[in-house]
């Protein structure tokens, strides 16, 4: 899970897939890269329990296909 200040939880594509590939909602946004690239969303994993040191959440994903050796990392400004 990322998230960098910009109300955007992020899950790999990968993890989606080994999590059963539940339903993704559609999504029409696309993210930008800190080196001004943008990433197409696969879609919205929604209302996801989740626990974070402890305590249960549900929270949203938005799913990407980051493709390995592509950028060094994509950390997300906005």
């Amino acid at each position: 899970m990322v998230e960098f200040g910009t109300k955007v939880n992020i899950l790999p594509k990968a993890t989606w897939i080994k999590m059963g590939c539940p339903y993704l909602s559609r999504s029409h946004n696309y993210l930008k890269l800190a080196d001004q690239g943008l990433i197409k969303l696969n879609g919205v994993l929604q209302t996801t329990k989740t626990n974070i040191m402890g305590i249960s959440t549900m929270v949203d994903f938005e799913v990407i296909n980051h493709k390995e050796g592509t950028s060094s990392y994509p950390a997300l400004v906005g």
